[in-house]
């Protein structure tokens, strides 16, 4: 994203002339190791909500070029942890990998991760067809498995692409059932939701359902997105439904919507594959404003698939042809 002079062009007072030519003088005095990282980009700002890109992640090599990886975020020590499916890189909050751990066949293909607030983790692994979840330490020293327990025979057969921990609750999530398990902390089943039925889809529109991504807010509510009828969905846990999205290249529309976050003022980020751009809506589902968009400067993103989002408003954005992991800002007025 090239940043021309907005005076360019245009004729200017002498005094402001000059005032311009002496701070840009003092700039160029001041070395280049003290100077504020030049490619941070500010983005429109609507609704209060004003988006700053900032870096990508990488480590003393450099920027790391992934690919469609997962992302997730703990609020405790704001760190991210990058899962590529044999590893788990960790990465401090100022986006440089500081450990990683994995490459081990206890671990089986690493497909999901969480933290809890002492900073354990839950990672969700696969063999075949076969999945597992085990409790580790903070440098991913297996603890235990949880087993889950009590299943009734409709979610006997789960296979969660997705495990998440919150309020001493342990969610899996299937995406291409749309059945969400709720279990204790010692896996022993506790409730569960087949969203086919409470979004009350048509029996002969079963087979083109599927939800991609889910997610859990501050109030337990599931946020997952449905790409096929390009729809944002909210359910709160006493099964009320929720709803957004119209499909559309207009501003505000909806392309392929493959990930949906709340942030700290309860609005709604929605990113969008075909738009290659994060849509922000506010808590009422107004439309406020995109970012992002296909392009070759960093700030760019192309084909996102996945985000997270920190304690301290930082958004990083998973994207395809290893582009990296986009970390953007946002603060609120």
């Amino acid at each position: 994203m090239e940043i021309r002079p907005a005076y360019k062009g245009v004729g200017i007072p002498r005094k402001k002339f000059l005032c311009l030519l002496f701070v840009s003088a003092l700039l160029l005095a001041v070395p280049a190791s003290a100077q504020v990282a030049p490619n941070v980009t500010q983005f429109t700002l609507a609704g209060n909500v004003k988006v700053h890109y900032l870096y990508k992640l990488s480590n003393f090599a450099g920027v790391i070029p992934y690919g469609w990886v997962k992302v997730i975020t703990e609020n405790r020590e704001n760190e991210i942890y990058v899962l590529t499916g044999s590893s788990v890189s960790i990465f401090s909050k100022s986006g440089m990998e500081t450990y990683r751990f994995g490459y081990d066949p206890a671990y089986g293909n690493i497909y999901d991760a969480s933290v809890d607030r002492d900073g354990t983790m839950l990672l969700l692994s696969y063999e075949g067809f076969k999945f597992w979840i085990t409790r580790c330490n903070f440098r991913g020293e297996p603890i235990e498995r949880i087993e889950p327990k009590n299943l009734p025979p409709e979610f006997s057969d789960i296979l969660p692409n997705r495990v998440i921990l919150q309020n001493n609750r342990l969610y899996l999530a299937e995406y291409g059932k749309m059945r969400v398990v709720v279990m204790e902390p010692d896996g022993t089943y506790a409730d569960g939701y087949d969203l086919t039925k409470i979004l009350q889809f048509p029996e002969d529109k079963l087979a083109d359902t599927g939800m991609h991504n889910f997610n859990l807010d501050r109030e337990g509510n599931f946020l997952f997105t449905m790409p096929v009828v390009a729809s944002a969905f909210v359910v709160s846990p006493d099964r009320t439904v929720r709803s957004f999205g119209k499909r559309g290249s207009a501003p505000g529309r909806l392309g392929i919507p493959v990930d949906m976050l709340r942030d700290g003022k309860g609005n709604y980020l929605v990113v969008d594959a075909l738009k290659s751009a994060v849509l922000v809506f506010d808590k009422d589902f107004n439309f406020l404003m995109e970012f992002g968009y296909r392009g070759k400067d960093p700030s760019n993103l192309i084909s996102p698939k996945i985000m997270a989002l920190d304690g301290e408003g930082r958004l990083y954005v998973v994207q395809a042809a290893k582009r990296g992991v986009n970390v953007y800002q946002l603060t609120y007025e």
